[in-house]
């Protein structure tokens, strides 16, 4: 009959259009899976906070140098150590504004980095409430590489934390989503 396809033909379509389906089916499981992926829950019992952080990223052992004098947390990208997160404390007697720390931590950067460019300030829910974090870039101390960093404070009763992401330029515009979710995660108990 003229007009009519033979029923190979309907076959073969029908074959296209079931692989077609199959193959989106799988597109849109990956992405949905990538997309909520579950984080780690990263807890201490030493220490007054925790906080959430994506597969793939490790806690560094500071027990082998003097880091562990300073720095009470520090984790790490697995697939590059220059991608991280760190959180180093200080007990206060009276209690400065965010601002005024925020200030003066700005001004030693400005003193110790021969370059340094302040890129903006940005706040992060923390705890229902929003945390004003400095983003910066400077380059190191030897001129070898430029890093960017978000820097803010968290304060838990006389003890104010310091909680420092960072990457290079281009890997930090990459993670920066991840670090706000991760410094968003953290909590005091």
């Amino acid at each position: 009959m003229p007009g009519t396809r033979p029923a190979f033909c309907y076959d073969i379509g029908m074959r296209r259009l079931s692989i077609f389906f199959i193959l989106l089916v799988a597109i849109a499981a990956f992405w949905i899976g990538s997309r909520y992926v579950v984080w780690q829950r990263f807890q201490n019992s030493a220490l007054p906070f925790y906080f959430r952080y994506p597969p793939g990223w490790i806690e560094e052992d500071l027990r082998t140098g003097d880091l562990d004098k300073v720095i009470l947390v520090r984790l790490h990208s697995k697939r590059n150590k220059r991608i991280s997160m760190q959180v180093t404390n200080k007990t206060v007697a009276d209690r400065p504004t965010d601002e005024a720390v925020l200030q003066e931590t700005e001004e030693s950067l400005r003193r110790n980095f021969p370059v340094f460019v302040m890129i903006d300030r940005i706040t992060i829910k923390v705890q229902n409430t929003d945390v004003p974090f400095l983003h910066f870039r400077y380059k190191t101390l030897d001129m070898q590489e430029d890093i960017e960093q978000y820097l803010g404070l968290l304060w838990n009763k006389e003890t104010v934390y310091y909680v420092i992401t960072q990457a290079s330029p281009d890997e930090f515009k990459e993670h920066a989503p991840t670090f706000q979710r991760l410094i968003g995660s953290i909590g005091f108990r």
